[in-house]
């Protein structure tokens, strides 16, 4: 989110329809329909503790801005700005494209963005090390991998990774009654107080 704040004030600001009242880092929003700044949007996009949803509340704001950015990007009148959005990309963004390539991907394929789908993973809440987290299971693991890989023109492959090891040895945990889930020396995390 680093150059959020650069590329929303890069693009003229973004219009968003909030569902929820905000009120982050001095920045207060109200629900519904605004056009946001740089600093708006960021304190939009951060703001957790407030929504009912949470981080995955957070998580679909920081993904209607994003939205609301590349919508503007359709728009003639903004590409005169492309400069500036490219400056504000800088330190945030890495491509071997260049300053071309980029403009005519946005002026000659500015329709693609209508066809823009995302999805949103939830897991069960856990307890590791004293920490809370979120955990996928290996079936929602396997179901997101499947239906990246087919929008990438693959075949489906067998998930094994980190998680799903961790997942396979973790049998009482559930995500309701047992919150409790064992990394069993398998990811070994150091906290500031030196303890893992």
């Amino acid at each position: 989110m680093g150059g959020l704040k650069q590329i929303v004030d890069a693009v003229g600001g973004v219009t968003i329809k909030s569902p929820i009242d905000s009120n982050f880092d001095g920045v207060k929003i109200s629900k519904g329909t605004h056009h946001l700044n740089g600093k708006q949007a960021l304190s939009y996009s951060r703001m957790r503790y407030q929504d009912p949803r949470g981080d995955y509340g957070r998580q679909m704001r920081q993904q209607q801005v994003m939205r609301a950015v590349l919508v503007k990007l359709t728009k003639t009148n903004t590409y005169s700005n492309y400069s500036q959005l490219m400056s504000s990309l800088k330190g945030n963004l890495k491509t071997d494209l260049s300053f071309d390539d980029l403009v005519a991907l946005a002026t000659h394929d500015h329709a693609n963005l209508k066809a823009i789908q995302s999805t949103q993973i939830i897991g069960q809440p856990a307890w590791i090390n004293t920490s809370s987290y979120q955990i996928l299971s290996t079936a929602t693991l396997q179901q997101s991998s499947n239906q990246i890989r087919k929008e990438l023109g693959l075949k489906s492959a067998k998930l094994t990774n980190m998680e799903t090891k961790l997942n396979a040895l973790n049998t009482t945990y559930d995500g309701q009654t047992n919150l409790n889930y064992d990394t069993n020396g398998l990811d070994n995390i150091t906290y500031t107080d030196g303890t893992h």
